[in-house]
């Protein structure tokens, strides 16, 4: 057996990574240092002129005023009046001779500041990982621009007090490796670090027993849409005149007629037993919401054959539970221009572990264990069983239904990285919420879920109380409406 090797030694280079810590904070800063000495990263001494310099730099702090100081004094002319005699300078020509002069004085000062940040930013040339805070003030920015101009291989993490919207907008221009937010702990500390410089041998283990077996993805069955699901579905809810053009493609399906009658009817629209025409049923409740019973009847084909707890928990609460929760989310987001088109997706863009599920259910409930366990993400549970996972199924099932580029687009970007969040859309970022609080409420939750939902709540500008609200009492609430419905009664 081979001795583990330290997370501060390069694999390639058998030799330490040398990093330089840069907070405002001394505590702080000794505190990450010895974290880090902890596992072998070896620290970088620089001058204590420069390393002020520094923490000047992330204080917002100008030198501007010390290094005018070392400026000599000019000797100021005294003016005198006006004499046709006197061939001195006229007040007017003094005056231009002293704003060239300050002029002058200002450029010197420029590049006097120049040449410290230069200075400052040449005593960083041995180190691999600069952890550095920024307070959101240009210097520390300009200086990060700088180094990274100079060092493009240089691993940069900043150290935050918040996260705000613009900054994810920078450290992508700036190319910023990654981020931690305080408090500083030694888990998020070094699971960031784990994946930045791609520590694969210091992830969690394979459970004990785990077996892999690739499939062959040729022999994948895609169970097809029927035609009138399909017509439903992507049916343009907006259309003027759109109920009895609705209503013509739902009346053929009477399974589908049924469940819109039963939902009707059922205590959450208060009329019970008193509609009885599949009009009447479309009037009452709209065309997008009949369009999103349409997405549930679609998901409950497919799961009814699916008889296991823990699949009736993740392949069927759990995509009703995304849904409406992320329509709840809409209005304290001010997402509502979403509200037409989130709960399609919520529903369905993980319909790819539903179809690993059908295709092989004893090994989908194993990697479903495992995912109960906490051990590692989904994703790399089925990438190491299948040699593929549910999203790039959910690309192939929504090619395989003809579904819009723009619907398997949101498949492909539903598991974004936190530093990836500026780049993702306001639904991509909805549904990710969505999926991470509906999991919560399913009692599988992880740190880097976590920290993924506080940064989006925070590019929002919203409290993390919000949370809170999506507790048990939610829960249960939710659980009365009649899409939860309609899969209980799928199994009676």
């Amino acid at each position: 057996m081979t001795n583990e090797i330290a997370l501060g030694i390069s694999i390639q280079k058998m030799q330490p990574y040398n990093f330089l810590v840069l907070l405002s904070s001394t505590a702080e800063r000794k505190l990450l240092e010895q974290f880090l000495k902890a596992v072998e990263f070896n620290p970088v001494s620089i001058d204590s002129e420069i390393q002020n310099y520094l923490i000047n730099q992330i204080l917002g702090v100008s030198d501007l005023e010390e290094i005018k100081k070392e400026q000599p004094q000019k000797t100021t002319t005294e003016t005198k009046p006006n004499n046709p005699e006197d061939h001195s300078p006229t007040p007017e020509i003094a005056n231009d001779s002293s704003e060239n002069q300050s002029s002058e004085d200002n450029s010197d000062v420029t590049n006097k500041e120049q040449l410290r940040l230069n200075r400052a930013v040449l005593a960083l040339a041995k180190v691999d990982i600069l952890c550095i805070e920024y307070l959101f003030n240009a210097s520390t920015l300009e200086l990060i621009k700088q180094v990274k101009m100079m060092y493009p291989k240089m691993i940069i993490i900043l150290i935050l007090n918040n996260v705000r919207k613009e900054l994810l907008e920078e450290m992508i221009k700036i190319n910023v490796n990654a981020y931690l937010i305080k408090p500083l702990t030694r888990d998020v500390i070094f699971d960031k670090l784990k994946i930045i410089l791609n520590r694969k041998d210091l992830m969690p283990k394979e459970v004990i027993g785990y077996k892999p077996k690739w499939i062959n993805l040729k022999e994948i069955q895609i169970p097809p849409l029927s035609n009138v699901l399909s017509k439903v579905i992507l049916f343009n809810t907006n259309k003027v005149g759109g109920s009895e053009e609705l209503e013509q493609i739902i009346s053929p399906d009477k399974s589908l007629s049924a469940d819109l009658l039963r939902v009707a009817n059922s205590a959450f629209y208060g009329r019970t037993g008193s509609i009885h025409t599949l009009k009447d049923a479309i009037t009452l409740m709209g065309l997008k919401t009949i369009n999103n019973i349409a997405i549930v009847k679609a998901r409950r084909i497919f799961t009814q054959k699916l008889n296991q707890p823990i699949f009736h928990k993740y392949l069927e609460e759990f995509p009703i539970l995304n849904g409406l929760i992320a329509l709840d989310l809409t209005s304290p987001l001010k997402l509502k221009a979403l509200n037409s088109e989130i709960f399609i997706h919520s529903v369905l863009y993980k319909i790819g572990m539903t179809i690993l599920a059908l295709n092989q259910p004893e090994r989908y409930t194993n990697v479903l264990q495992f995912f109960e366990q906490g051990t590692k993400s989904l994703l790399e549970l089925e990438k190491e069983e299948f040699n593929t996972d549910y999203i790039h199924m959910g690309v192939d099932i929504f090619k395989a239904w003809q579904f819009p580029i723009s619907m398997q687009r949101v498949v492909k970007n539903q598991e974004f990285t936190i530093d990836e969040i500026t780049h993702a859309t306001d639904l991509d970022r909805l549904l990710r919420m969505a999926s991470i609080l509906a999991l919560k409420l399913l009692g599988n939750t992880s740190e880097p879920d976590r920290e993924i939902l506080l940064t989006l709540l925070q590019f929002y500008n919203m409290e993390e109380d919000i949370i809170s609200l999506f507790n048990e009492e939610y829960y249960t609430h939710i659980k009365s409406h009649p899409f939860f419905d309609m899969f209980v009664h799928a199994r009676e």
